[in-house]
């Protein structure tokens, strides 16, 4: 019966630390996104947890995930993008960056150009962009 009464006031003890525990609150993020067309429309809003996107060297794709990327930050995600080229992640952190400008220079958010990573800041909400075209980068090491 004792140890019955321990375990409800460890219980109690636990549920009001969590009570008291403070919220991150969701920030609220004011992005200027450019106007996408249909197919960026399309890929940006489907539900599928993988998403192959079949376009030309033109067809918008770097803006499309661009899209993805602050809708998620907004709403309280971590983005991770991974280019092959350093070529393809300046044109999505130019993306990134400009939708979020005014939110920067407010202080909303922090930006670090060197390790583009763009947060809320005191929150794990942010995006990060790598560049991982070596697969060197990814082996363990010797």
């Amino acid at each position: 019966m004792q140890a019955t009464r321990d375990v409800d006031a460890v219980a109690m003890l636990i549920d009001a630390a969590i009570d008291a525990a403070p919220v991150n609150r969701p920030v609220v993020l004011h992005p200027i996104l450019r106007t996408l067309h249909a197919r960026q429309i399309e890929f940006r809003d489907s539900k599928a947890r993988r998403k192959v996107i079949r376009a030309g060297r033109r067809g918008g794709k770097t803006v499309g995930v661009a899209a993805i990327a602050v809708d998620k930050l907004c709403l309280g995600r971590r983005v991770l993008y991974a280019a092959p080229t350093q070529e393809q992640l300046d044109a999505f952190w130019w993306e990134v960056t400009q939708s979020f400008r005014d939110d920067v220079d407010a202080g909303v958010l922090y930006k670090n150009e060197t390790r583009h990573i763009l947060e809320v800041p005191g929150t794990k909400q942010r995006i990060r962009a790598k560049t991982v075209g070596e697969t060197s980068n990814f082996a363990p090491g010797p």
